[in-house]
């Protein structure tokens, strides 16, 4: 894979099929300006191009994932926007909605998606971790939805949190800017795993990508897919496309190796492990 110059996020690829993307504005804990937003963007659209890639995972950098938005560059945008006589409503539609067509192309990907929480996990760094396939988090990890003490509704971000832990505990989040620990937030449903410490962590990190190298990739993406569509209101169309797809899935090439590669007690040709 060919990666892109950034400023604010740092990408690297692990030649096993791992994107590792990590926020890189430390001098503000990592806060999302529209640069770093639109660079998320850039990257997520091309990864359906990119068989490659089988895995994102998102850190923060220097032991926090992110405090959110970057409100400073909005006041700034807010301020211009009036000087030069332009619409300010306008204007904050389209940082609004950016959020939410950020998190929907992150959801959307046919790739494992997995967020590391260290530090801080606010705003739009939760908004992110809810529309990841996998959360591992340490004890420092602090997770808030802060946007009523600042006098907005965090209106982009609420939706995909209610979805990854239920509508009452998202309402509670939303409404009561709690901040929660990684305890509770597990709890909640939120986070996956926990890990006492450093080196944990990173051993729950491999743990995880080594099960993730583990899985047919096309197979990984139909079944995303598929889980996207579980909010479906009448479950039998969706049952009926459901049992299609499982059926092209079995039938493929990956899905006849698969097969084989357990009958005959063999190993699939795409499982992979870290460091081999």
């Amino acid at each position: 894979m060919q990666l892109p110059k950034t400023r604010h996020i740092e990408i690297d690829f692990d030649p096993q099929g791992i994107l590792h993307v990590t926020l890189a504005r430390v001098e503000i804990l990592n806060a999302f300006n529209q640069v770093m937003m639109d660079e998320i963007a850039s990257l997520f659209n091309a990864l359906e191009e990119e068989p490659d890639v089988r895995v994102v995972v998102f850190r923060g950098k220097g032991g926090v994932f992110s405090a959110g938005s970057d409100l400073s560059e909005i006041v700034s945008s807010m301020e211009k926007t009036v000087a030069a006589g332009e619409d300010v409503d306008g204007l904050l539609y389209r940082v609004t909605r950016g959020t939410g067509d950020l998190l929907e192309l992150i959801d959307r990907c046919p790739k494992l998606v997995v967020s590391v929480l260290e530090g801080s996990v606010l705003g739009t760094g939760l908004g992110i971790a809810a529309v990841s396939d996998v959360v591992l988090a340490d004890q420092s990890a602090v997770l808030a939805l802060p946007e009523v003490t600042l006098g907005f509704s965090p209106s982009q971000i609420s939706p995909f949190v209610a979805r990854r832990i239920g509508f009452s505990s998202a309402r509670m989040l939303a409404l009561t800017a709690a901040r929660i620990n990684s305890a509770e937030a597990y709890r909640l449903g939120f986070i996956d795993y926990i890990a006492a410490d450093g080196e944990e962590l990173e051993e729950l990190v491999t743990r995880t990508l080594n099960a993730a190298l583990a899985c047919e990739p096309a197979a990984v993406a139909h079944t995303k897919a598929l889980m996207g569509q579980l909010e479906l209101l009448d479950l039998g169309p969706y049952l009926d496309s459901a049992a299609q797809i499982g059926v092209n899935d079995l039938c493929s090439d990956t899905g006849r190796q698969g097969l084989n590669a357990y009958a005959t007690r063999t190993t699939p040709p795409w499982r992979r492990r870290m460091g081999a």
